[in-house]
């Protein structure tokens, strides 16, 4: 009986959504760091100083 109900409530509210939900006139989709391009994924820099130089400077 659990088992229907977990099943059965979301695929209700996935059918009874709204339409206004989702717009898909906005595409204001952030991507993941690793998807957009020439951009490292690593540790983020928060200075205003490059990184080579933080790894120098002791």
């Amino acid at each position: 009986v659990l088992t229907v109900v977990f099943v059965s409530v979301p695929l209700f509210i996935y059918k009874a959504r709204k339409p206004h939900w989702k717009d898909p006139a906005v595409t204001d989709f952030a991507p993941f760091t690793w998807e957009i391009e020439d951009i490292h994924p690593g540790v983020i820099n928060p200075s205003d100083k490059a990184t080579h130089t933080l790894h120098n400077a002791k």
